[in-house]
């Protein structure tokens, strides 16, 4: 495929699509066209230059559930605490545990399309925008913050790409699935003038090594994204003194289409925070986190200990 276009004097990143890359860059006036430490072509001009660039479209790696990621531990750790996510996100990622990391990504994706609403108008009225910004001043990641405000009786929340594309990542990092953001261009309007969207990327495993795959929840069920420029400012990525989330075990994956209705999932989200809540109460807090998430969760589906803790809330004693 072809590139043309002006770019301004200075340095310009080069818009090559994923799993492309570029064959030529000629310049009118001459500019060095040279590489960024993470192999993006760059373009110095001393002078407002002409622009055409000849860029080879690669093949889309094929990602299977055979294939290990060998991760840092960045890509999963957490950018908010759990108090800051509805019980509905950790039902989700409780679902999800058990199905391969593709598809653990694909029905991430999916619960974000329904259960949250795409809304430009929360950050085009300054007003609004403005609430938003002192709502989330002071929250581990404003942006999941902001869209959490915007929840109503039918969705979990109101955002744009960014927002959507944010919890996207969470949630990721929260199932296993090491993630990160990433802005890009569309391309859809004839030029790329400048990044213009954010999507969600998924490290998964191919045969070729580990590749990025992007999983955007903030396009139409047909693909169409979604966007607008305005969004909530705010660092992105906190670091967390967050436990770095397990995968599940590869026996456990399985290639057969899941479809996740957290509404029928254990309140797990519900009894951790109790858990530590009582934790801090007695001194007694558990520091290993996924040896408290396995109790609680088998607290939670055992019948004989449900009974007991019901008397217990009842003042009825231990039942007989």
């Amino acid at each position: 495929m072809s590139l043309a276009g002006r770019l301004p004097a200075g340095e310009s990143v080069l818009p090559v699509p994923l799993h492309g890359r570029l064959l030529s860059a000629d310049a009118q006036p001459a500019a060095l066209v040279i590489r960024t430490p993470g192999g993006l072509p760059l373009l110095s001009a001393s002078r407002d230059a002409d622009v055409r660039c000849e860029i080879a479209l690669g093949q889309a790696p094929e990602f299977g559930p055979a294939y290990v990621v060998d991760a840092p531990a960045t890509l999963l750790r957490p950018t908010a605490p759990d108090n800051e996510l509805p019980a509905e996100c950790h039902a989700l990622v409780d679902r999800v545990s058990g199905i391969a990391p593709l598809e653990r990504a694909i029905a991430i994706r999916d619960f974000i399309r329904a259960s949250y609403r795409y809304d430009p108008a929360r950050f085009e009225d300054p007003r609004l925008a403005g609430w938003l910004r002192r709502l989330s001043r002071g929250r581990q990641n404003a942006q999941l913050a902001a869209l959490h405000a915007g929840r109503d009786a039918r969705h979990l929340g109101a955002g744009v790409c960014y927002e959507l594309n944010v919890l996207a990542v969470e949630l990721l990092r929260r199932a296993g699935v090491p993630a990160a953001v990433a802005t890009g261009w569309i391309f859809d309007r004839g030029q790329v003038d400048e990044p213009d969207h954010l999507w969600a990327m998924a490290l998964l495993g191919t045969a070729q090594g580990p590749r990025w795959m992007p999983v955007d929840a903030s396009t139409t069920r047909e693909g169409r994204p979604l966007r607008v420029r305005p969004r909530v400012a705010g660092r992105w990525g906190a670091r967390l003194p967050e436990r770095t989330p397990e995968a599940p075990p590869a026996a456990a994956w399985t290639s057969r289409h899941v479809r996740v209705d957290a509404t029928e999932s254990l309140p797990l989200a519900d009894l951790l925070r109790v858990a530590r809540h009582v934790g801090r109460v007695t001194g007694e807090e558990i520091e290993d986190e996924a040896e408290l998430r396995a109790r609680c969760r088998a607290l939670l589906a055992d019948r004989e200990t449900a009974a007991l803790l019901l008397a217990l809330l009842r003042g009825d004693g231990p039942p007989r």
